[in-house]
């Protein structure tokens, strides 16, 4: 009798055991002392359940932290997950810290890939860490970079769509075209938007030009500037005479009228 209420008692209390158990894992790993319950895809933090980001890992999201490590294309930071930006060299994401290279023809800038500068107008995929090494077409490939060359006698990297701010040596800026400097004008005698202001011994600058100095000590004049001067001059010495005259004749007849 005595050994059949030890095999009753024995029983009862693995069943319980079990019952226990069972109760325990429909908890799930997530439950706290606390009585804190959340369901798959949450993790606790602060006595509360958390939505863990779909792009973590399987098992990888950790109660009060959040997830440590995502899915590909992705990184974690603050235990979310961060998509990693675009032309971020393959598996160059790194959790807490982002990109940290990018692809080829690519610079960093602010955590994000930028296209290289010298990479602009180089054709797509011949531009690596050093830079481009073939440019597009009308596009000039000059140390690693591509410089438009479509203005003539521009400076190199001056050109931009067609139009120059700054002229090689020799020619002069004019309405964003460049203009050669005349043969008489000095070295740097040359001004943008206007032409030669010095010239060599012998010329005179004169509206953007150089002007031979004859001996009287005066530069030589155009046939338009000599009847300006001399021409126009002398006609109104005549207008002014003949207006005289008129005058004149005009007064004599009036005080003739009045004698008589």
């Amino acid at each position: 009798m005595v050994l059949l209420l030890v095999i009753l008692l024995i029983e009862h209390v693995v069943s319980d055991t079990e019952r226990h158990s069972r109760k325990d894992l429909e908890k799930g790993p997530t439950e706290t002392l606390e009585g804190v319950n959340c369901t798959e895809g949450q993790y606790i933090y602060q006595n509360e359940c958390m939505n863990c980001s779909v792009y973590c890992e399987a098992g990888a999201c950790k109660d009060e932290t959040g997830c440590s490590t995502c899915v590909s294309n992705y990184y974690s930071t603050n235990g979310v997950c961060n998509l990693c930006p675009m032309n971020c060299a393959e598996g160059q994401c790194i959790n807490g810290d982002g990109c940290v290279k990018c692809n080829p023809g690519y610079v960093m800038k602010n955590k994000k890939c930028e296209v290289d500068p010298r990479c602009i107008h180089c054709v797509q995929g011949k531009c690596n860490a050093t830079g481009c090494y073939e440019c597009e077409p009308k596009y000039e490939l000059v140390n690693n970079s591509c410089f438009d060359n479509t203005c003539q006698d521009c400076e190199l990297g001056h050109c931009v769509t067609g139009f120059c701010d700054d002229c090689v040596n020799g020619f002069y800026l004019y309405h964003s075209k460049c203009n050669k400097c005349v043969p008489e004008c000095t070295e740097n005698g040359c001004a943008d938007g206007y032409g030669c202001i010095e010239c060599i011994n012998g010329y005179e600058a004169k509206k953007g030009i150089c002007l031979e100095v004859t001996s009287s000590g005066s530069a030589g004049l155009a046939s338009w500037e000599i009847v300006l001067i001399v021409v126009v001059p002398l006609v109104s010495v005549i207008l002014i005479s003949v207006i005289a005259v008129v005058i004149l004749l005009v007064l004599r007849r009036v005080n003739s009228v009045h004698v008589f």
